[in-house]
């Protein structure tokens, strides 16, 4: 049991270190692109060629680290939702009343604990999809100001702008996101979807420990 949880703890210092550092990558990426919403600068084409190579080179490096990290995310998600599920199971029973209260505790400690670290590990993770996804809106905003500012762009200027608007809406038709092991990817719709899991499950014990009472 111990050593389950200190493999736990291992893999989910790593997995938030990880998570942590493309999630300033990618945020330090989108507050220079939304600087060129200030007059001050002059938005062009390579401007966008620029943002748009250092997107698709820092997208390959997180799907890189995802491919490593991911069957470790795996398990770390395996390990803390089955806590959660053995120790709702626990507080819920009726095995709680002839349990000590020492015991008892410590159920509750686990549950907390693991319920915890999935919300801290699930938003870090979340953030780096979010911000991603606000650069994709950044610089389909910049495509669109040249095309549309200024009526004295070249022709090939504006085809160019046209082309960058054109791959900037096929981006947005893919997410960057971390995962587990391609299972599911790491969002916050995905504690929404863990929570009602939990809550139906809660449902049933109770309703079968109500059956199993009756006469």
């Amino acid at each position: 049991m111990f050593y389950a949880y200190g493999v736990s703890v291992i893999i989910f210092i790593v997995c938030c270190e990880i998570f942590t550092v493309a999630k300033r990558a990618v945020k330090a990426l989108n507050e220079q692109i939304e600087s060129h919403d200030d007059t001050r600068f002059v938005v062009s084409n390579r401007n966008i060629d620029v943002y748009l190579g250092f997107y698709n080179r820092l997208s390959r490096v997180i799907v890189e680290m995802d491919d490593v990290l991911s069957p470790c995310v795996l398990l770390l998600y395996g390990l803390m939702v089955s806590g959660q599920f053995y120790t709702l199971t626990v507080l819920i029973s009726k095995d709680t009343e002839s349990s000590s209260l020492t015991t008892g505790l410590q159920n509750v400690i686990v549950f907390l604990l693991t319920t915890v670290a999935f919300l801290v590990i699930t938003l870090i993770a979340s953030k780096v999809t979010e911000v991603a996804e606000n650069i994709k809106r950044s610089l389909y905003k910049l495509a669109d100001n040249i095309v549309n500012s200024s009526s004295q762009l070249a022709i090939n200027e504006k085809n160019v702008a046209n082309s960058y608007l054109i791959l900037i809406a096929i981006l947005n038709g893919s997410q960057l996101s971390f995962t587990g092991w391609k299972m599911f990817n790491i969002n916050r719709s995905f504690i929404l979807t863990t929570m009602g899991v939990m809550i139906s499950y809660g449902v049933i014990i109770v309703q079968i420990g109500h059956k199993n009472d009756s006469p």
